[in-house]
């Protein structure tokens, strides 16, 4: 499997370079997730100089993906999936990583992150965040970005209450147990445990404290939305 990808990239690499000299190419890292370093090691090694990768992952560049052996890398933000329209999703994870590489000399080939498309209509919270991070990620300030979705989205009528929401609803998500920000069902089933009083442990009552007062103020607005 490692050679084929090679051989995939590299002939897409030269129909790249016959048309632009100074072309480059992306591919994605779908599939290697299971991959030993030894892998991965030979199939960063293999790849053309121009091919850079496209990481499916919200975490850190770790050791094992050891900087994507200095290819230029892109981190995609899968984070909903296909069909999991549902809100979910850390958004304190990709803000806290994405800080960090710029901070990184090693991390200087990123070109930072986008939104996979499959997801764009499904998690329109997470989705915007996300791009608005990887459009200025220095610059970026989550609460700012809170006031300015609630107020696009919802209104300036609605605005005070949603903002509310929104912000309780941001501060809930950090405190439950996500493996790496991306477990799409997790919080449906918190919701429904709340619904059925079934509060669990001290973080996630305090989750379950800030869902209160997220719907609380949503529904406020019930009959302007």
């Amino acid at each position: 499997v490692v050679d084929l990808k090679i051989q995939a990239a590299q002939e897409q690499a030269d129909i790249i370079s016959e048309l632009d000299g100074e072309g480059n190419i992306l591919i994605d890292m779908w599939g290697t997730r299971d991959w030993s370093k030894e892998e991965l090691d030979r199939f960063m090694d293999g790849l053309p100089k121009n091919v850079g990768v496209i990481v499916f992952n919200n975490g850190l560049l770790n050791e094992k993906l050891g900087y994507l052996g200095g290819h230029k890398w892109i981190i995609n933000y899968l984070v909903s999936y296909a069909g999991d329209q549902q809100i979910h999703g850390d958004p304190d994870v990709p803000v806290k990583h994405l800080k960090q590489y710029m901070k990184d000399p090693k991390a200087r080939k990123g070109l930072l992150g986008y939104v996979h498309g499959s997801e764009t209509l499904e998690n329109p919270f997470y989705t915007q965040l996300a791009a608005a991070l990887a459009w200025e990620p220095e610059g970026f300030d989550k609460e700012e970005f809170i006031r300015r979705y609630a107020r696009g989205r919802f209104g300036e009528a609605s605005f005070p209450n949603m903002y509310e929401s929104m912000k309780a609803l941001s501060e809930a998500m950090p405190l439950y147990d996500w493996d790496d920000g991306s477990d799409g069902r997790l919080i449906v089933q918190r919701l429904t445990r709340y619904l059925e009083g079934k509060a669990g442990g001290d973080k996630a009552r305090k989750a379950d404290e800030l869902w209160e007062k997220s719907l609380h103020y949503a529904l406020e607005e019930a009959s302007r939305q």
